[in-house]
């Protein structure tokens, strides 16, 4: 410890009280930020943090006028900073990172009458976003001030929760008794100015991985999650994911970026918890009524019948050619245009598990017509995975039905793409069909 005066700080300069005043404009500039924020839920964070930033530069241009700090917001790109922009704001929470020399802190926001610190488990599990030391600061937002509560070398914080029972939260967090965190901040104003960096030794910078491929196959139907149902990453990943994720760059920049059309699948396992997932509802799909295929007779091509109906006999008549259907199965549809025709593509799906105990699923795609007719002559359906064509099926006019069906199974990290072709040769390729449980 370097000795001091608690109220001199070896200049001979009173130093300035742990309470600063945040100046107005620093408040405008606070609501701004978080006005560009992308993501309307963390625009209040955002805000916060803002000050919290601004409240630590004000004191340390009071502290140490000679210092500058360059602080980086979580989301909010600064070039000088190693921190990747998508990321931060996901694993950094309602810290803030912050470099004065070559010292890194993290900058943790509590709000007033808080007894504990909420501290991301990324800035001390994570090579690349530990700090040398860690400052608690209460925003008391409504009276335009900031108080600075204390800090904590990262040698301390590793110590402290080592020998204790702290467990992370869901969203990847501790909760940190303010009791842990050292009250003087003159003492880290002497650290910032009089230690060196290396006295305080940090762990090695992250080391990318090499394997990317099997980690992008396995992570595609949470990206998909994660963009789809617009939830947040702690929600779709657990930490060994997220840890794996921050060691393959790539692999994350690809895992963070909305998949474009061609990408965006159907999650056809919501139907089964009777809802359309984002996409199925973007494209118009219906949610058809669960049904019971083996309990009924084709109701015939009298009066008018809803499309429900229309599926439950198909369904008894393909069951009647040797189709397997579970009884829990749903299944939607959506009419389209192609060419000058109208058509309907019904997709019935349901789960099983196969003789070697693995989790499988099943897709049943019919193509018809909103009325009922036949197909025109030559319509062509096509169903492939992601390797190869599975099944391919004309209409032949000698055909007694007026559709075309194709039945497939995979695993659960399977997908697969449906196409139709019409006649005069014009293709609608439909999102890709993926079963995903929660």
């Amino acid at each position: 410890m370097i000795a001091h005066d608690p109220e001199i700080l070896m200049t001979g300069e009173v130093i300035a009280s742990d309470t600063i005043s945040i100046d107005p404009r620093a408040g405008d500039r606070a609501r701004q930020l978080a006005h560009y924020c992308q993501h309307p839920n963390r625009q209040w964070s955002v805000y916060l943090q803002a000050l919290t930033a601004a409240a630590f530069q004000q004191w340390l241009a009071d502290w140490l006028p000679e210092q500058q700090a360059d602080i980086q917001l979580p989301g909010f790109q600064r070039s000088s900073l190693p921190l990747d922009t998508a990321i931060a704001a996901e694993v950094l929470g309602s810290a803030s990172y912050a470099a004065v020399g070559d010292f890194r802190l993290s900058l943790l926001r509590l709000d007033s009458n808080d007894a504990s610190v909420s501290l991301p488990r990324a800035v001390i599990a994570l090579p690349d976003y530990c700090a040398h030391f860690y400052v608690a600061i209460e925003v008391r937002e409504e009276l335009h001030q900031a108080h600075l509560c204390g800090f904590l070398r990262y040698d301390q914080l590793q110590a402290r929760l080592q020998s204790s029972a702290l467990m992370t939260s869901t969203d990847w967090h501790y909760s940190l008794p303010l009791t842990w965190f050292e009250p003087g901040l003159d003492e880290l104003a002497l650290y910032l100015r009089d230690l060196e960096p290396a006295a305080i030794a940090l762990p090695a910078p992250m080391i990318a991985s090499p394997l990317q491929a099997g980690l992008r196959a396995e992570l595609a139907p949470l990206r998909q999650q994660l963009h789809a149902e617009r939830r947040e990453l702690w929600e779709v990943l657990n930490w060994s994911q997220l840890n794996a994720l921050l060691h393959a760059p790539a692999v994350l920049t690809w895992f963070l970026t909305p998949p474009g059309p061609a990408e965006r699948v159907i999650n056809v396992a919501a139907w089964l918890s009777d809802r359309l997932d984002t996409l199925a509802t973007e494209l118009q799909w219906t949610l058809l009524p669960a049904f019971a295929p083996y309990s009924r007779e084709p109701q015939g091509a009298t009066g008018l019948r809803s499309p429900g109906q229309e599926l439950d006999d198909l369904m008894v008549q393909l069951e009647r050619r040797g189709a397997d259907i579970a009884a829990e199965a749903r299944g939607g549809y959506q009419d389209f245009r192609l060419v000058s025709t109208w058509l309907r593509l019904y997709a019935v799906t349901w789960a099983q598990t196969s003789p070697d105990q693995s989790s499988e699923w099943k897709l049943l795609i019919v193509l018809g017509t909103p009325d009922g007719r036949s197909l025109p002559n030559g319509s062509r359906l096509r169903v492939s995975d992601n390797q190869e064509l599975l099944v391919e099926h004309t209409m032949q006019q000698e055909f007694d039905a007026p559709y075309l069906y194709a039945r497939v199974a995979g695993t659960w990290d399977e997908t697969f793409t449906v196409e139709v072709t019409h006649p005069a040769g014009a293709t609608h390729a439909f999102p890709v069909f993926a079963f995903q449980p929660r």
